[in-house]
């Protein structure tokens, strides 16, 4: 089917290293869609058919996309996207291939440095950016790497966002080493149901983001097929490690760390066995790479001294799409390059991390130079949610900072309106904002939280004082309190504060769970602890159908009943028999 849809390709005269988007959830008519763009020589954009319009429409816009293949509800999108575009959507479920042939394409104007895929991330101008990544660097990631072992009898699990650079190492990972990807079947992912298809599939190789890591390692028991667990996106914690490790002792669990200009993994770290928690290293540079710690004017710090990590070597992107000043500006020559010394790089990648070597010769992760954050896995540009807000009518400026809370890390936008609101109209006024910028973002880079500002105040040197900032006040997003009325909707308040970090006495059952700070990791951890107190299947869809604490209550009692009624029919069946 590749090679058909890539014949297809070639008549629409796509030329090496053309863009091509593809727009669809995860499956294999998503997989042949990017096998095929490769095979004609030219390179995909993946696009999360559950992004925003209007984001979609800038990459679609900045990428120069003329075609966007399209499956499923991605299918819709695609249209669209071509039609703002005038270019072509092609539904890959209709195409009629039996007349083109079935040999391997000639493929003799690509090279290790042609583009492959051009993948979005958060840029601190208010747009996404596009990271420009070669074959080469797809290859130095999953040919022959020093922290597992990729081959035929690799079986590796695809549930990352297309859109994540992730999904890079689970695709290419198993298919370029004659390996076997099992594609999780669902947008959202649900720990029960992932339990389910490692088992079913025989799954020996997974990654997963820090968070998701942190609620599977609770319920990994008896996953006895896995091999490899990798694990990043944001800071791995020792106890979730030495839970996996006490669980499943034939499982090596790698920290892999690494910016998408890096292509996945810049680093990583194959956890030796954990007898106490402890802060976790995120390892070595993969093979041929090369990591330096520099200072700011790009010296090399003593060992052991805390600097800005550098990377180079093949698995570099060629720079940023549409961007020279913003590529000559992160990606630089390597003021220490020697053409005689094995892995040393030309060009070297800034990645704002702050590092230092231990003494066993591994780097750990100290903190950032800059306002990037990680949420959820995604790399976020506090700068470029503050962007967006600045850009609505009502807004004269915005800053977005980053809070740990019981749920995990939290966004909340400070805004100052051009003109005064009063007190109690600020909160409708947030809400509107909020649900504004909801339009342009994705979920992930959306505040929960916000706070008006009348007048912003300031360091000594005229600077925005971010200590001095009031903290924002949650009970805004409460709807008028409902009191439990039964004692299911009182063991899901009990469940919720557990999670969102707020009192039970203070959750209303009319109030939604996003609204209170949810988001998809705390929905995971929700179904996990609905399942386990009230005995029941409650899926990840049904707990978005149902978000308030009283539809919950309802559905609940409906599966407990449904539960008793097949229960009761399966004894007289016995009975009869």
């Amino acid at each position: 089917m590749c090679h058909w849809t890539h014949y297809l390709l070639s008549e629409q005269q796509i030329t090496p290293e053309a863009l091509i988007g593809v727009c669809s959830s995860r499956s294999v008519e998503m997989m042949v869609s990017m096998l095929a763009i490769l095979k004609a020589g030219g390179a995909y954009v993946p696009l999360d058919p559950n992004y925003p319009a209007s984001r979609l429409s800038y990459m679609a816009v900045d990428a120069g996309l003329k075609q966007v293949i399209g499956y499923g509800s991605g299918l819709a999108v695609a249209q669209s996207l071509m039609s703002e575009q005038a270019g072509t959507a092609i539904d890959i479920a209709a195409l009629e291939l039996d007349d083109y042939p079935l040999h391997n394409p000639a493929l003799d104007e690509v090279s290790s440095d042609s583009l492959a895929y051009v993948i979005y991330t958060s840029g601190s101008t208010g747009q996404p950016k596009g990271v420009l990544t070669p074959h080469r660097a797809v290859q130095r990631l999953i040919s022959t790497p020093h922290f597992m072992t990729l081959d035929s009898d690799t079986v590796f699990l695809h549930s990352a966002n297309i859109a994540f650079d992730a999904a890079t190492i689970e695709l290419w990972g198993p298919l370029l080493n004659g390996g076997r990807c099992v594609l999780y079947p669902q947008d959202q992912l649900d720990i029960h149901a992932l339990n389910t298809l490692i088992d079913s599939q025989a799954i020996n190789s997974m990654w997963l983001t820090a968070g998701l890591f942190s609620e599977w390692s609770h319920h990994c028991d008896g996953r006895t097929s896995l091999r490899y667990v990798l694990a990043g996106g944001d800071i791995v914690h020792g106890a979730d490690v030495m839970r996996v490790q006490q669980a499943l002792p034939q499982a090596q669990v790698i920290n892999g760390y690494g910016p998408t200009e890096n292509t996945t993994f810049s680093c990583c770290y194959a956890i030796p066995t954990l007898h106490e928690s402890q802060d976790i290293a995120i390892g070595t540079p993969l093979n041929g790479d090369q990591a330096l710690v520099l200072s700011d004017d790009l010296s090399l710090v003593p060992y052991g001294s805390v600097g800005e990590l550098c990377v180079g070597g093949d698995g570099l992107a060629l720079g940023y799409l549409n961007q020279p000043e913003l590529t000559a500006e992160r990606f630089i020559d390597n003021p220490f390059y020697d053409s005689e010394v094995a892995g040393s790089s030309k060009r070297l990648y800034r990645t704002g991390d702050l590092v230092r070597y231990l003494a066993d010769g591994n780097l750990a992760f100290v903190g950032r130079a800059d306002d990037q954050i990680k949420i959820r896995g995604f790399r976020v540009e506090l700068g470029e949610i503050a962007q967006q807000l600045s850009r609505q009518t009502q807004v004269d400026s915005a800053l977005v900072l980053a809070k740990n809370g019981p749920a995990g890390t939290y966004l909340v936008a400070y805004v100052q309106p051009v003109e005064t609101i009063a007190e109690q109209a600020q909160p409708e006024f947030m809400t509107q904002t909020l649900a504004t910028l909801a339009q342009t973002l994705p979920d992930y880079m959306v505040p929960k939280l916000g706070v008006v500002i009348d007048d912003w105040p300031l360091t000594a040197n005229g600077k925005v004082n971010k200590k001095a900032l009031p903290e924002a006040d949650s009970s805004a997003l409460q709807d008028t309190y409902v009191a439990p009325e039964n004692d299911i909707e009182q063991t899901l308040c009990e469940i919720w504060s557990q999670l969102l970090g707020i009192a039970h006495q203070d959750i209303s059952t009319q109030s939604h769970f996003f609204n209170l700070g949810g988001h998809s990791l705390l929905v995971v951890k929700l179904a996990t602890q609905v399942r386990e107190t009230f005995n029941i299947e409650f899926s990840i869809q049904e707990l978005y159908d149902a978000t308030r604490i009283c539809d919950q209550a309802v559905h609940i009692e409906y599966l407990q009943l449904k539960s008793n009624r097949d229960t009761q029919t399966e004894a007289c069946e016995e009975l009869e028999w």
